[in-house]
């Protein structure tokens, strides 16, 4: 089984005005061996604008480039990186329960609000709601 290229990394073509573009629409994106990324831009002009995206992130990684692809080799993974990225997943998951109780709880709080309403305000609010 071929691992999944990556398909969420964004790069800014063309300086700062322009929109960010999923480095998928720029080039081919492929994995041929289990620890590296291989990125053959459409266009080589944008190779300097991908390793600037990919230098610019936080994955810690350096691309080497040759001209017309450029490709991003993982290192084997060490005991104490895995102990590392061990707890940035323990602390996403401690932020997605943060988030589901902000969630509880304002629901919560607009469902005791909405008993309070009169029916006139409730008729209100859904008249407002259906114009949209």
């Amino acid at each position: 089984m071929q691992a999944e290229p990556i398909r969420t990394f964004w790069i800014n073509l063309g300086g700062l005005l322009r929109n960010p573009t999923p480095i998928s629409a720029a080039g081919k994106v492929s994995v041929p061996e289990a620890r590296m990324i291989q990125i053959a831009p459409w266009d080589k002009k944008l190779i300097k604008d991908i390793e600037k995206a990919i230098l610019g992130s936080d994955i810690g990684i350096t691309p080497s480039n040759d001209g017309t692809n450029i490709r991003l080799i993982f290192p084997e993974l060490t005991e104490e990186r895995r102990k590392q990225l061990q707890g940035s997943t323990q602390e996403g998951r401690r932020c997605q329960d943060c988030v589901a109780n902000i969630r509880r709880d304002g629901t919560d709080a607009f469902q005791e609000t909405e008993g309070r309403m009169s029916r006139r305000m409730k008729s209100k609010i859904s008249k407002k709601s259906c114009k949209n």
